[in-house]
């Protein structure tokens, strides 16, 4: 199975509901990494013919934080979510014939030192890791 896979930062994901919207359905993405979602418990956010996986902020402000969309069909499930202060991460499981692949999409504020962060992601078994974060 191929899977076309995209990365972006949305400094906010719901005031970009429609560009999303439109990118995916153009360039036919199967799995969308989103950092900087902003997401509160009030946040609302649907694309059509796609699941969304989101990780909040542990303050429950609108900064930071991750999601995950992925379009109906694929065979996968929540892998884990990862709040803390100092990074938010979401992780799905793809599974297909060859077997299981975990994707992660990651969040480091700038902030905050990563040192105390890399190995912490390092653990989560092994999973290639999408994200923004400076060392």
């Amino acid at each position: 199975m191929q899977l076309k896979i995209v990365l972006w930062n949305a400094n906010g994901l719901a005031q970009h509901t429609e560009e999303v919207k439109n990118y995916i359905q153009n360039q036919q993405v199967d799995i969308m990494l989103i950092s900087e979602t902003h997401f509160t418990t009030r946040s609302y956010f649907k694309i059509p013919n796609y699941a969304i996986y989101d990780t909040q902020h542990p303050h429950g402000t609108a900064h930071g934080g991750t999601a995950i969309l992925i379009k109906n069909g694929i065979k996968h499930y929540l892998h884990g979510h990862y709040n803390l202060e100092h990074f938010q991460a979401t992780s799905v499981t793809v599974e297909d014939w060859v077997g299981p692949l975990t994707i992660a999409v990651i969040y480091c504020p700038p902030k905050h030192h990563q040192s105390r962060t890399i190995p912490t992601l390092l653990h989560i078994n092994g999973t290639p890791l999408s994200g923004r974060w400076r060392l």
